[in-house]
């Protein structure tokens, strides 16, 4: 077995359907263009590269930080693995969008309201005193964010949840987020990232599968 053929496997394990996703597109079988399936035209190849970071993200199952407390280590590892899985989920949004995209909310479009409204019910039971929220707020770097923040906040708008997951990537990454932020509730940052990341991953794998699916009944 080629290793192009075992990273498939691997990745199929990872994203179900992947493997007749990619038959389905293969130039010389042409059964399905990118269009079909919603994406954006020529993305086949940024679609594989979506695949491997998702299987990267989705790997990761302890991440070993040296003279850290149990709670803090375990607070940078959901850090990290949520940072992972969001760099997935914008591969996603650009062969949703296209390069120039980057509207969070507008992606995932098969994934149900009813399952976005997950994450206004983990905030609230994680961000008991608004502090994540606040500080996320405060550390916004446009007026749609800071926006968009708001309106999730007060449950005017359920997709407005994924800007919660890219302020704490962004935060992260910019080193402006500890595992332990100021008044937190102790473990808010470790549950939180953690719902976050399970939650990416099950809503695209769920956006992903739905448009499989449309594309199967078209062409049989």
């Amino acid at each position: 077995m080629t290793l192009e053929k075992t990273a498939i496997l691997y990745e199929e394990s990872v994203l179900p359907g992947f493997s007749e996703f990619r038959y389905l597109t293969r130039a010389g079988v042409d059964k399905a263009s990118m269009e079909d399936f919603d994406y954006v035209s020529g993305s086949r190849a940024s679609f594989n590269g979506f695949a491997r970071r998702l299987r990267v993200a989705k790997s990761i199952e302890s991440i070993t930080f040296n003279d850290f407390g149990e709670g803090t280590s375990k607070g940078y590892e959901a850090l990290n693995r949520h940072f992972l899985m969001f760099s997935a989920f914008e591969r996603y949004v650009t062969d949703c969008e296209g390069i120039e995209g980057g509207m969070y909310h507008l992606a995932l479009q098969k994934v149900p309201a009813s399952m976005f409204k997950q994450i206004k019910d983990a905030f609230d039971i994680v961000d008991t005193n608004d502090a994540i929220f606040n500080f996320l707020l405060e550390n916004c770097n446009s007026f749609a964010q800071r926006r968009s923040l708001k309106e999730f906040r007060k449950g005017e708008g359920a997709r407005k949840g994924l800007y919660v997951s890219a302020m704490l990537r962004n935060c992260f990454a910019h080193g402006l987020l500890t595992a332990h932020p100021k008044d937190a509730p102790k473990g808010a940052i470790e549950m939180l990232c953690n719902f976050m990341s399970d939650f990416l991953y099950n809503a695209l794998c769920y956006d992903f599968n739905h448009r499989l699916q449309e594309v199967r009944q078209n062409i049989t």
